[in-house]
C-alpha cells in the first residue's frame, strides 16, 4: 500500500506539471510581445489572452495566440499592464509588465518626466536611459530563460525524489531491525 501511495504521488505530480500553464511577456518600445507554454513543453495554441491596467482590471485587449503561442500588443500609454490567460479546467496564469519596465524601452525622448529617474542633480541624461535601453535588451533572454528554468520539472528531479525516500525508508528498516 505505501509503495502504491508513493507511485501515485509521483504520478500525480507529473500530470499536475503537465497540465500548469504559463505566460511570459517582453517590452521592447511600446511593443510588447509574449508567449503561453506549458512548462513540460510546448506552446499554447489558440489561448485567449485579456490585456488590463491594474488596479481597475478593465479589460483594455483581447488577444490569441498563434501557432506558436505567441501574441503582440502595442501599448497606448506607459501604465502597468496584467496579461491573463485562461484555458479553462483552472488552467490561469497571469504576467505583468510594470511602467518603469516599459518607459526604459520606449525612447528617451517619449519618457514623460515623472517616470525619469532622479540624480541629486537633476534628471537623468538621455544617454544613461539609452544605456538602460541596452542593458534591458541585453538581460531579457536571461529572464526568459530563467523563467523556463525556474517551471521546467525534470525527470531527475523525480527520481531524486524518490531515492531520498528509499533511502529514508532504508534508514528506518536498518534502524529498527539493527536496534531492537
Amino acid at each position: 500500500m505505501r509503495w502504491f501511495i508513493v507511485i501515485f504521488g509521483c504520478l500525480w505530480l507529473s500530470v499536475a506539471q503537465a497540465h500548469k500553464i504559463k505566460i511570459f511577456v517582453t517590452a521592447d518600445g511600446q511593443i510588447m510581445n509574449g508567449y503561453v507554454y506549458f512548462p513540460g513543453g510546448g506552446q499554447a495554441q489558440q489561448a485567449t489572452i485579456i490585456v488590463t491596467i491594474p488596479p481597475d482590471d478593465a479589460p483594455l485587449a483581447t488577444l490569441q495566440t498563434d501557432s506558436d503561442g505567441k501574441f503582440t500588443y502595442v501599448s497606448q500609454q506607459v501604465a502597468d499592464y496584467l496579461f491573463t490567460v485562461d484555458v479553462g479546467d483552472g488552467h490561469r496564469a497571469s504576467y505583468q509588465i510594470k511602467a518603469n519596465e516599459l518607459s526604459a524601452k520606449v525612447s528617451p525622448e517619449i519618457i514623460p518626466d515623472s517616470l525619469i529617474m532622479k540624480k541629486s542633480n537633476g534628471h537623468c541624461s538621455k544617454e544613461t536611459q539609452l544605456i538602460e535601453t541596452i542593458v534591458y535588451k541585453q538581460i531579457q533572454p536571461l529572464r526568459e530563460q530563467l523563467e523556463q528554468y525556474e517551471e521546467k520539472v525534470r525527470i531527475h528531479d523525480i527520481l531524486g525524489g524518490i531515492g531520498y525516500i528509499f533511502g529514508f525508508y532504508g534508514l528506518l528498516v536498518y534502524l529498527r531491525y539493527y536496534h531492537n
